[in-house]
């Protein structure tokens, strides 16, 4: 709502203001999201170098 009018916004603005807002919140979020999936993958990566505990130690916890 337009204070100044007090009518809604045009469908024109109406539809500036929504690309406008997917240009900036859809990258961000996809950047956002494959920085999680790598952080992710990453300490994935990290428990597979992991050296395997000791036989007897798995045994002795079994």
């Amino acid at each position: 709502m337009n204070t100044l009018t007090m009518h809604p916004p045009s469908a024109f603005w109406r539809i500036v203001r929504a690309l406008l807002l997917w240009a900036v919140l859809f990258p961000l979020l996809l950047w956002l999201g494959f920085a999680l999936l790598s952080e992710l993958e990453g300490d994935v990566r990290e428990a597979q170098l992991a050296p395997a505990p000791h036989a007897a130690l798995a045994t002795a916890y079994a």
